[in-house]
């Protein structure tokens, strides 16, 4: 498994929850941040937006699940998805953000509506531009 991300929120409570699950997981980050977990079984080093260097880190592992919480752009997912092999890949899950929510004080869920939301911006903005991707 290659969890994309690993070293905040989201992502660390992913690796974390497969971890103890006793599966056997990679993950990627930029190494920025300092890695607080143990248990994995590989931590890569570089910048998913040098789609040369991701290439380079993954063209050659196999990896049957990709958890992806570190995407900003269909771009970002498009060449994560030129970078490994492809044909392996069982299941590749990307994982969104709130912030693609339009504010309420109702209870929010994968249904309800999206839009701007002024607590978070562009970034929003690009997450709500995602589609879904699907592998054959």
């Amino acid at each position: 498994m290659l969890v994309m991300g690993g070293t905040e929120f989201v992502g660390l409570a992913i690796l974390k929850g497969l971890i103890s699950k006793g599966y056997q997981v990679d993950f990627l980050t930029r190494g920025i941040k300092e890695v607080t977990i143990q248990g994995y079984n590989k931590h890569h080093i570089c910048d998913r937006q040098n789609e040369n260097e991701l290439k380079k880190c993954l063209s050659e592992i196999q990896y049957d699940y990709i958890f992806d919480i570190s995407a900003y752009s269909r771009k970002d997912v498009e060449s994560l998805l030129r970078s490994v092999k492809l044909s392996q890949i069982k299941r590749y899950c990307f994982l969104s953000s709130g912030a693609v929510y339009i504010p309420s004080e109702k209870h929010l869920d994968e249904n309800s509506e999206r839009g701007k939301n002024a607590n978070w911006g562009n970034y929003g903005l690009e997450k709500k531009k995602q589609k879904i991707i699907f592998l054959n």
